[in-house]
């Protein structure tokens, strides 16, 4: 009965701050698509897809599942002040080295990179985002740890700096003569600037800290986040397979027409993010607790609010899609529409699962959690491998839909073996407290 108040009222609170950075989150990345494409075309939207794509690969690297080890634990130790302080600090300390040997690795790949992509264009914005790696390593440490404290308006407010930042960026670039690798650069400005940001946000328990048991955090954080980085780094892959793999079948302007649809995907699929982000902190106490009544209760009701509005949005977004035609041209917006429709049929079904998606690593058990994603990322690949060679961008569409839905029966098999939950994860075990 102790949450309760917190699912009712703070659960709710923070859940709203967070759907306004979602809903800044997906104006962008709609004003970012339509902008690039009417003023530049399909194919630098297909450069800057592709970029991206691998940035935030390459910045999960960084990040080396740091962040998952401090939202856990700050969770977990959230009424021990002292001990907050100095996973705080290092976690911070760790995040800055793993970033920075990231950011180097990516910039001197950056070349070879544009040579596996045939596109010149891609390897310079690579050089270009490399020193954002830095930033946002770091960056993703200190959010988990806001996260864990369930500071949510503080970080929604960073994500909304962040999306802001790389909007104005992007546009400025898009109107200018630069060229369109210069386009991602707002990505470097934005993750100076939220670092910036949350440094001072968490300035008090970062100094307070001192250095005195922080060593011993950093290698706390290491072992939990290098368990958890393959599910940091494949879960990121997960949604953006199909980008990845376009670019080595197809060409740019292919690349940037699906691109156009997917982008509409990846905002939408911020919707159940945003849930499982609000919760995390609370599974961690019903966890640790062992009270599995409720942990199958608050997965009912995450998964039950994310499917609803998933839906409501995702029918609303299709519906509208084809009012772009005269903007954009009616052959791509024709085409985007009918990948589209695919993509968010299998967005709707995995978006029940996804607020609860990461329950492993709630309960410490990165290792398993890693498990977990890379069946889902095996899956994806093997599906997209397949039908992509056989029907190009539709067949990414199909094999990333199918993925979503495979995911969420890993899923429910996963938490029933592991955490001893029953196969359909949202009803609670017959001997678990009520």
């Amino acid at each position: 009965m102790s949450e309760r108040p917190s699912l009712q009222g703070t659960l709710a609170a923070d859940a709203s701050w967070n759907f306004g950075a979602l809903a800044l989150m997906a104006m962008a990345g709609a004003v970012i698509s339509f902008v690039v494409v009417s003023q530049r075309g399909g194919e630098a939207l297909g450069v800057f897809s592709q970029v991206y794509a691998i940035y935030v690969v390459v910045a999960q690297v960084a990040a080396m599942g740091i962040h998952d080890s401090a939202q856990k634990h700050a969770a977990q130790f959230s009424d021990d002040p002292v001990e907050l302080n100095r996973l705080c600090r290092g976690a911070l300390a760790l995040a800055f080295l793993t970033s920075t040997a990231a950011a180097t690795v990516l910039g001197l790949l950056a070349s070879s990179l544009g040579v596996v992509t045939d596109s010149d264009a891609v390897g310079r914005g690579l050089l270009v985002v490399a020193p954002g790696v830095l930033f946002f390593g770091v960056n993703k440490a200190l959010l988990g740890v806001l996260n864990g404290l369930r500071r949510m308006r503080a970080f929604a407010l960073a994500q909304s700096a962040r999306v802001v930042t790389i909007l104005a960026v992007v546009v400025g670039v898009t109107l200018s003569s630069c060229p369109n690798w210069a386009l991602v650069s707002g990505f470097v400005v934005a993750e100076m600037l939220v670092c910036l940001s949350l440094v001072v946000a968490l300035w008090p328990r970062l100094r307070a800290a001192g250095s005195q048991g922080s060593a011993s955090w950093r290698g706390r954080h290491f072992r939990f986040g290098l368990q958890a980085l393959p599910n940091g780094l494949l879960a990121e892959s997960f949604v953006r397979i199909d980008v990845i793999m376009l670019g080595l079948f197809v060409s740019d302007a292919d690349v940037g027409v699906y691109s156009f649809a997917a982008f509409f995907v990846e905002g939408l699929i911020q919707i159940p993010v945003v849930i499982r982000t609000v919760v995390n902190p609370v599974f961690v106490k019903l966890l640790g607790r062992g009270d599995k009544a409720a942990i199958a209760k608050l997965s009912r009701r995450a998964g039950g609010s994310s499917l609803f509005i998933t839906v409501m949005v995702a029918l609303l977004v299709f519906l509208l899609f084809p009012l772009l035609g005269p903007w954009l041209g009616a052959a791509l917006v024709a085409q985007g529409h009918d990948l589209l429709g695919i993509l968010l049929l299998g967005l709707c079904v995995y978006a029940a699962f996804l607020p609860s998606d990461t329950l492993l690593l709630q309960a410490g058990l990165p290792a398993r959690q890693s498990a977990l994603m890379t069946v889902n990322v095996l899956v994806s690949v093997l599906l997209n491998g397949l039908l992509i060679s056989s029907f190009g961008t539709r067949g990414a569409a199909l094999a990333t839909a199918s993925a979503y839905g495979v995911s969420a029966v890993t899923l429910s098999v996963a938490t029933a073996r592991w955490l001893g939950m029953t196969r359909t994860l949202f009803v609670a075990p017959r001997d678990a407290a009520d």
